[in-house]
């Protein structure tokens, strides 16, 4: 429990995201939500006018309607939505061969980083269920407390960009 209770304290980029629209609500003009086509595609820096990219890789569209549902009433100076609603997006359906055993593996991460850092229960019936972060995430938890650089923690740039880091991969890569 007392692991839970530091990683709270840890930025990591569902936190940064919630907290930075939550704060800056008032300066964002132009909000873009969706998956990874847009959060590793849109970098809002190029789109001036106090953008700022919401989109998490590999979210589903659940997410994104209560994330909208959520901020854009708030958003007072909101100008313009960019969110890929005509994609039929799940983010397990290009994963082959794919055992069900991974699916829910994934599942249970999503699930798990959105109840715990952005409020937001994929099964309303059973809230919380996904909360412990040791038990269900699948990304490096070590990491968070041992990287001194912010960006890194939180896996995006200040607005919201995540760099798709290509130095790393071999070349054949796909």
């Amino acid at each position: 429990m007392g692991v839970e209770l530091l990683l709270l304290a840890v930025p990591n980029e569902y936190s940064y995201k919630r907290k930075y629209v939550e704060e800056q609500g008032d300066k964002i003009k132009v909000l873009l939500l969706g998956h990874s086509h847009i959060a590793n595609g849109v970098d809002p820096a190029l789109l001036g006018d106090s953008a700022f990219n919401m989109a998490i890789s590999g979210r589903a569209h659940h997410y994104d309607a209560v994330l909208a549902e959520r901020y854009i009433p708030r958003l007072k100076n909101l100008k313009c939505v960019i969110w890929p609603l005509g994609y039929n997006f799940q983010y397990h359906s290009y994963i082959y061969p794919c055992t069900f055993r991974m699916i829910r593996q994934i599942d249970a991460n999503y699930q798990c980083m959105y109840e715990k850092y952005m409020g937001i229960s994929y099964e309303p019936l059973i809230p919380y269920r996904h909360w412990p972060e040791v038990i269900y995430s699948t990304g490096n938890l070590g990491m968070r407390f041992f990287t001194k650089n912010v960006e890194d923690k939180i896996n995006c740039t200040p607005l919201g960009y995540q760099k798709i880091l290509l130095a790393g991969r071999s070349n054949d890569w796909q």
